[in-house]
């Protein structure tokens, strides 16, 4: 599987990016969400929402990744 390493090298990146940030509001950083295995392939619902609600309690300043 091709998919596995490339995604590990994301998480990867994600990870050293994220912790190696200043930040000038307390919590701020990197979120990850992650579910179950679903038999569509789709993220649920909830997932996307709980994204959003996140982003809104920071005042509106983030960025969504979806894999």
């Amino acid at each position: 599987m091709k998919a596995k390493p490339f995604f590990l090298t994301i998480l990867l990146f994600i990870v050293v990016f994220g912790f190696s940030q200043t930040f000038e509001k307390q919590g701020a950083g990197v979120t990850f969400i992650v579910h179950g295995w679903n038999p569509d392939g789709n993220p649920p619902n909830w997932m996307n929402s709980m994204a959003n609600a996140i982003v809104e309690r920071n005042g509106g300043v983030g960025h969504i990744f979806k894999t």
